[in-house]
């Protein structure tokens, strides 16, 4: 459809949808495909036109996936490096979206219209063999993916005050599935393993981090309870490592644990047979003056748990 046919059918649905006993639906839209803000000006703009009654929405749904060029396990450097840059992409259309949701809506009358990125995740090149045993969109989920889910669970921790639901496309057996199953196996993919991970944020306030928009640069995000700090770092380079250094501001940090998960073989994975190829392990935080020093190989993970006193 276009932006305008939509539009008609959603108006029509918004208006008609009966209330569910004395609760009234959370009523979302239909947004762009990644970042098309011409769709976005063009819905909204038919939204509100010739109407008396504009309907009531209450989200707007933003697809955004990570195409890649080549099939599951069979990346190069130069395919792996574009497609862990578009999550550089996400976080810019993300920002772009919700401007354009304040500028676009505040004369519907409805008050702030949350943004959501209802799917995203990485979508590789189709095996039909692949397909045909294991059914349609099912893709093995390799370092590379743990480290792209990484990448967008940043951007989306970065930006929360934009954003109101973010989903991972499928759980199992489809694109960047966190489980694969065979008849009665199941095995936890490296995107379960960052999930399970960087879970610790959960609950908490986010803090804003300066991040370098440079794809091939560290990405951070971090948040804070009471007297806890979280940090995720990933280092999404295929051949270079890093070392990061975490400082505070204000406070000192007390005690701290780390959790990595990395594989210098970005194409590697679980597998039915070889179930725990990749799998978080305790990593070493390294006290240094007034920091805490984390070495991160190429293709990592790290996730850092730490104490703060003077918060």
């Amino acid at each position: 459809m276009t932006a305008e046919e939509y539009c008609a059918q959603y108006a029509r649905f918004a208006t008609y949808v009966p209330r569910c006993g004395t609760t009234a639906p959370y009523l979302i839209a239909v947004g762009p495909n990644s970042n098309d803000t011409e769709w976005t000006r063009r819905f909204f703009q038919r939204l509100r036109r010739g109407r008396n009654y504009v309907p009531p929405i209450h989200g707007f749904a933003m697809h955004f996936y990570s195409w890649g060029t080549r099939t599951a396990r069979d990346y190069d450097e130069e395919s792996l490096r574009a497609q862990l840059s578009t999550f550089v992409d996400l976080e810019r259309a993300v920002k772009e979206q919700r401007a354009y949701l304040d500028r676009l809506t505040p004369d519907l009358g409805r008050g702030r219209i949350d943004l959501l990125v209802d799917e995203w995740g990485t979508w590789d090149k189709s095996e039909p063999d692949v397909e045909e045993e294991h059914g349609l969109f099912w893709q093995q989920n390799t370092m590379k993916d743990g480290v792209a889910a990484a990448l967008g669970l940043n951007v989306f921790h970065r930006q929360a005050d934009k954003l109101s639901m973010c989903n991972l496309a499928q759980i199992a057996n489809v694109l960047q599935a966190p489980l694969l199953t065979e008849k009665d196996r199941c095995i936890r993919t490296p995107t379960y393993h960052t999930f399970s991970m960087m879970r610790t944020h959960r609950g908490r306030t986010a803090l804003h981090v300066e991040a370098d928009p440079d794809p091939g640069i560290l990405s951070v995000s971090a948040s804070r309870s009471d007297r806890t700090l979280s940090v995720t770092i990933v280092n999404p380079d295929p051949l270079i490592p890093a070392t990061a250094s975490l400082r505070l501001t204000r406070g000192v940090i007390t005690e701290a644990t780390a959790t990595i998960l990395s594989h210098p073989d970005w194409n590697s994975c679980n597998t039915f047979e070889e179930p725990d190829v990749i799998l978080p392990r305790t990593h070493i935080v390294r006290s240094s003056g007034g920091s805490r020093d984390i070495d991160l190989p190429q293709m990592a993970v790290v996730q850092i748990e730490a104490q703060v006193d003077g918060w």
